[in-house]
């Protein structure tokens, strides 16, 4: 082995850090890291912390990624994402964390919240309670939605249509109808150039990322959907209803419709979670992945 570390070149490193989350992906995310497509999804958020990027850690042996220690949004939170077979790395990457991504508080000390944990990797688990953190929460369950069957119909009221932003691609619809739908306040107080960047990953398919169109025009729901076909489940961010079209029905047929076109290339499954409404669906809770945190 010859084991080296350096920081992440965000614009040259994005791939290679793709594949890597490929080559290493296991069926129902049993790996626990990231989906390739929420690795993409986190680099056209709009929160995408991109002068905080070069703070990510990439470990390689004899030049191949072997493992990453990234954030997401914000400094003081980890997400580990490693090659089952440097496991031996963990204490590793765990230090690079708290020496890189942590954050400082007001009082002078540091935190650090190791992030979404699978909660089947007991040994990283073990390491954390030996160090000093302390479960802070479930960040939230996942489940899968079994495309191997019929996947159901769900019909519209009368004057809504699904429409795929390969079809019609209004900007400023769907700045609205996200800002809405995850309950901002008011009219949006965003730029619609971040629904630009959104749009803007390599792998963004618009014939899988749908809205749900109202009679007057209004786009109702806006439901994203990405697929890797080399790691075949479906991957779905993000979901929304703006409030004033909510208990119709409308997320739930646009959810149905994106899983439909997914399965047709091949998906077996669907992966989504978090919330009631993935359960009432038709989702089946899988796993947890959970936050740890320590202040020093």
């Amino acid at each position: 082995m010859n084991i080296t570390v350096r920081n992440y070149k965000p614009l040259s490193d994005f791939e290679p850090i793709r594949q890597f989350l490929i080559k290493n992906h296991q069926y129902h995310n049993a790996d626990g890291n990231v989906y390739p497509s929420e690795w993409e999804y986190m680099h056209t958020h709009s929160l995408a912390p991109w002068i905080l990027f070069p703070r990510i850690g990439i470990w390689e042996d004899n030049g191949e990624i072997v493992a990453v220690a990234t954030l997401e949004w914000f400094l003081g939170e980890f997400m580990l994402q490693i090659n089952p077979d440097y496991a031996f790395l963990k204490p590793e990457l765990l230090h690079y964390a708290e020496e890189n991504l942590s954050v400082m508080n007001a009082d002078g000390t540091r935190t650090l919240c190791v992030s979404r944990l699978h909660n089947t990797d007991t040994e990283m688990e073990e390491l954390l309670i030996r160090q000093g953190y302390h479960m802070a929460a479930d960040s939230g369950w996942a489940g899968f939605f079994d495309l191997s069957g019929e996947v159901p119909q769900c019909p519209l009221p009368e004057g809504f249509s699904i429409v795929s932003l390969q079809e019609e691609n209004d900007l400023e619809k769907i700045n609205r109808v996200m800002w809405r739908g995850f309950e901002h306040p008011n009219e949006p107080d965003c730029s619609i150039d971040t629904r630009r960047v959104m749009q803007s990953g390599p792998h963004f398919r618009p014939e899988l990322n749908l809205v749900v169109k109202a009679l007057n025009g209004d786009y109702a729901v806006y439901c994203g959907m990405w697929y890797e076909p080399e790691c075949r489940e479906a991957y779905l961010e993000p979901l929304c209803t703006d409030p004033d079209y909510r208990k119709m029905g409308l997320a739930k047929a646009a959810l149905y419709e994106a899983m439909r076109r997914t399965k047709e290339l091949g998906a077996p499954f669907c992966v989504a979670g978090g919330q009631p409404f993935y359960e009432k669906v038709g989702f089946v809770q899988e796993y947890v992945k959970r936050d740890w945190e320590k202040t020093w």
